[in-house]
């Protein structure tokens, strides 16, 4: 993908979840889920297969971070590392969930190796992109 395109689609993605969390709030509808419940349901099958209490995790796209929450409520001797285009999203995040690693990313190749990666919503984002274009 061009550099300039990858940027191009980058920003739209910041401006759009930026926009829908200063509407909203740190609430499913502040990340595009339309209820606590789906959200919930979405992170206990993703945590499927998480088959022990000492792991590392990284969550790609993590929003407010409610997945860490989710984590803590589920899960015994974690680390957690969110990552997310918005800094607006890492702000939030970072308030609500203090002792959380959350960081800024453009690039998936800057991730850093965990034991779990999970990328759940990441790839129904596609705004006003073809698939052409996103490749």
């Amino acid at each position: 993908m061009k550099e300039n395109l990858k940027k191009e689609i980058h920003n739209s993605i910041i401006d759009y979840y930026t926009n829908k969390i200063q509407i909203h709030g740190a609430i499913p509808e502040g990340v595009d889920w339309n209820s606590e419940e789906s959200q919930i349901f979405r992170f206990m099958q993703l945590s499927k297969i998480i088959d022990k209490d000492n792991f590392s995790i990284n969550d790609i796209g993590y929003g407010y971070g409610k997945y860490y929450e989710f984590f803590n409520q589920n899960f015994k001797n974690f680390s957690y590392y969110g990552y997310d285009l918005s800094s607006k999203m890492i702000e939030i995040a970072k308030k609500l969930y203090a002792t959380a690693n959350f960081e800024i990313i453009t690039d998936l190749n800057s991730i850093k190796e965990q034991d779990f990666s999970i990328a759940s919503g990441i790839f129904n984002v596609k705004m006003k992109y073809t698939e052409a274009q996103r490749l």
